[in-house]
């Protein structure tokens, strides 16, 4: 059993009050035991369960606030009760495109998810969606996930949020969960150059290329952010960059996800973003891909 402790009452509270969400407990590395030499490291927030608002969906076009760069965005905004992390059936050996599977899940807005293997087909780090774990662990890559149901200190009804690294037994209640390769964003700063993935040096966080990314903004809504790019002529975001984005989009905590030619958003059934599957200039296409972050209409 995990063994965490509460964040002193002033931290929490200031906190919570930052986030203008409910904080269950901040898990650190000197809060709980070692197991086979992994330590986990992770957040645990409770949302409130918000209906006065539902799926929202924009193009946003403008400069990277840290380096000038320009940027094409496709960002959606809900209520985590309409997040979801999906996959097709037998979707970790049969790769399908976005739109496909934005239209199996009857997704209303759909981005690529986790990293995978194109031979053999695989899929890459934690995965469970509805409750059903598809393949763990993986405990040195960030993750982002959901448990159904949570009550808040001030009983009202929400659910769990949980960001960042964990073990087998961090993660055996939850309801949605991916893995991705970089933490971003950490109570509400920029957190890359702390990952447990790479070093800041790292030809990864530097690259230019498509990017996506998985956040939870300072209401308490999940918050997917698709940036274009073409990973052969090196453009689009490096991490930082990303990072930088997504601050601006007053997001408290974000991961990366797939990106490169996978980078693919899709809104009622047509293409959101510019997908380029091979990285190359022509042609615009979506990549086969395995699971699909997924925002339902209702």
């Amino acid at each position: 059993m995990l063994l965490g402790r509460l964040l002193p009452r002033r931290q929490a509270a200031l906190l919570a009050a930052i986030l203008g969400i409910c904080l269950i407990k901040a898990v650190t590395a000197g809060d709980i035991l070692v197991q086979d030499g992994f330590t986990s490291d992770f957040d645990v927030i409770n949302v409130h369960n918000d209906s006065s608002f539902g799926l929202t969906v924009h193009h946003r076009h403008g400069v990277f606030a840290n380096t000038g760069r320009s940027y094409n965005a496709s960002i959606a905004v809900a209520p985590a009760h309409l997040f979801h992390i999906g996959i097709g059936p037998n979707g970790c050996e049969h790769h399908r495109t976005v739109s496909e599977q934005a239209k199996l899940l009857t997704c209303e807005y759909a981005t690529n998810a986790g990293f995978f293997d194109f031979t053999p087909p695989a899929c890459e780090g934690n995965l469970i969606t509805d409750g059903v774990s598809i393949q763990h662990p993986c405990p040195n890559q960030v993750n982002f996930g959901r448990k159904l149901g949570m009550t808040c200190p001030d009983s009202t009804q929400g659910d769990r949020i949980v960001i960042g690294y964990m073990q087998e037994a961090d993660i055996a209640d939850l309801t949605e969960l991916i893995t991705g390769r970089g933490w971003l964003i950490r109570h509400g700063q920029a957190y890359t150059n702390q990952s447990r993935e790479f070093t800041p040096t790292d030809s990864f966080v530097s690259e230019k290329a498509p990017r996506t990314a998985l956040g939870l903004t300072k209401d308490g809504a999940i918050l997917s952010l698709v940036v274009d790019g073409i990973e052969e002529e090196l453009v689009g975001p490096d991490l930082h960059e990303m990072a930088s984005l997504l601050l601006e989009l007053d997001v408290v905590q974000a991961i990366n996800l797939d990106g490169g030619g996978s980078s693919t958003a899709v809104y009622q059934g047509h293409v959101f973003n510019m997908p380029h599957c091979l990285d190359t200039t022509e042609p615009i296409c979506e990549r086969n891909v395995t699971s699909v972050v997924c925002f339902w209409k209702s």
